[in-house]
């Protein structure tokens, strides 16, 4: 799917309250955690570094924006609970169709990792080789 110009300004103007969104929730789960008085500081402290670690290189905080991967980078924010599929009111009925067709895809019992998109990819090639 070609993506439209509207709905890729649109999804670079989102990205980023998207994100800030998501930094706010990781936020006060750091502060939550940082407030549990059983264990030690020094535990606490280099687990909360552990997590900010792993937390950084989610596509929550930190996204390379592709306007070709646009329609991914969707699946791939609801699938780990970024956005729902009601942000997307806004954009073009088209893009939400394809989201909702590609989110179909993706079995709810496969675990959610950034690298298990491609399983969706192969669906949707088989899929669309069967149409054919």
């Amino acid at each position: 799917m070609n993506i439209s110009k509207k709905d890729w300004k649109l999804f670079r103007e989102r990205l980023s309250d998207w994100q800030e969104n998501y930094m706010e929730g990781l936020v006060k789960e750091y502060v939550n955690f940082l407030n549990d008085d059983k264990k030690p500081a020094s535990d606490k402290f280099w687990e909360l570094e552990k997590r900010i670690k792993e937390d950084k290189r989610h596509p929550g905080v930190i996204m390379e924006m592709s306007k070709s991967e646009v329609i991914w980078d969707i699946v791939r924010l609801i699938r780990l609970k970024v956005i729902t599929y009601d942000d997307l009111s806004d954009f073009s009925d088209e893009l939400q169709m394809e989201v909702k067709e590609y989110l179909s895809l993706i079995h709810i019992s496969e675990p959610t990792r950034l690298g298990m998109i491609s399983y969706a990819v192969f669906c949707l090639k088989k899929k669309k080789k069967k149409k054919k």
